[in-house]
């Protein structure tokens, strides 16, 4: 007995030190979640509780947890070898059957154990001759969520000479950017931000390693100045996020937003995209500093109906 209270305390022990070591884990699409004592199960899986759930993190699109030390621990998986199974295969052959509408369905069957053979039928399918299926595939490859398959999805990106599937090509790595920041791209990454269509450029600035200074001057350029308040904002968000001020006006404006942006879904989901924006902009805010985005914070921390991010503005504020 005396024994076994001492494993179970040293359980705890562990446990506890995950749990401190990483409380931020980042999403493929790039946003910050907090993730409650975060540690490998029995089996070697990533466990941690999301909104007082406990789950596996990669089923949560958890892919980079992030120590408060700055230290990461990437979770993202690496292709399996084994053999496709018959699910998987019937999701392939749907991806590839253009009568056969394409949703999300097949992207998460085959990625529940991203494996090479996958990987290389989709890499088949991105060369097809009709569009429709090359975006499919390229969705598919950012979908099973490795270095490697989101490496060669940005890389077809380029290779794509019809504008208009280069660009929705180009808007999907966004689903993966966090990965992609930390793939080995350098090449690609430049010829990216040097393409001639400027959404291209911009989402590909999105998705640049965060010391990447190229991609700071496309955002400026080409992000704040675009039509688009989605490209707007976005691009002030990840400006901030590398520690640039030039898009503080377009957060003050995201944090002073009264109501939901709308985003043709529910209104449940519209609520809490809406607070998880916030709760970000009061972070960025936070390591921006400076008198405006104080006093912005200041009004959030008092006015703000949600709690998290009244909650998320007085930790920026200290």
């Amino acid at each position: 007995m005396h024994g076994s209270g001492a494993s179970w305390a040293a359980l705890v022990l562990v446990l506890l030190a995950s749990a401190a070591q990483a409380e931020v884990g980042v999403l493929a699409s790039g946003r910050r979640v907090h993730v409650d004592q975060p540690a490998k199960d029995s089996k070697g899986v990533w466990m941690g509780a999301l909104d007082g759930r406990r789950q596996r993190l990669a089923a949560a699109d958890v892919v980079v947890l992030v120590a408060d030390d700055g230290a990461e621990t990437l979770l993202a998986p690496t292709l399996s070898e084994v053999e496709l199974t018959p699910p998987e295969v019937a999701a392939l052959a749907e991806l590839a059957d253009p009568k056969v509408e394409s949703g999300p369905a097949q992207g998460e069957v085959l990625a529940l154990e991203p494996k090479r053979a996958a990987h290389k039928i989709l890499l088949e399918l991105a060369a097809d001759k009709r569009k429709e299926l090359r975006s499919r595939a390229v969705a598919a490859l950012l979908r099973l969520r490795t270095l490697e398959s989101c490496s060669a999805a940005a890389k077809l990106v380029l290779d794509e000479k019809d504008l208009k599937v280069r660009r929705a090509m180009a808007a999907a790595l966004f689903s993966a950017r966090a990965l992609l920041q930390r793939c080995d791209l350098g090449e690609a990454f430049d010829t990216g931000l040097a393409d001639p269509d400027a959404l291209v450029r911009v989402e590909f600035a999105l998705c640049a390693p965060l010391e990447n200074a190229k991609a700071i001057g496309v955002l400026v350029k080409d992000g704040l100045r675009h039509a688009d308040h989605h490209v707007r904002e976005s691009a002030a968000l990840d400006l901030g996020r590398r520690g640039d001020k030039s898009g503080i006006d377009v957060l003050l404006a995201i944090l002073a937003r009264s109501k939901p942006r709308d985003l043709d879904t529910d209104p449940e989901t519209e609520l809490r995209l809406h607070i998880a924006e916030q709760v970000e902009v009061c972070e960025v805010l936070g390591k921006l500093g400076g008198d405006a985005a104080k006093a912005a914070l200041e009004k959030a921390k008092s006015n703000s109906p949600h709690e998290a991010v009244r909650k998320a503005a007085e930790a920026a504020l200290r």
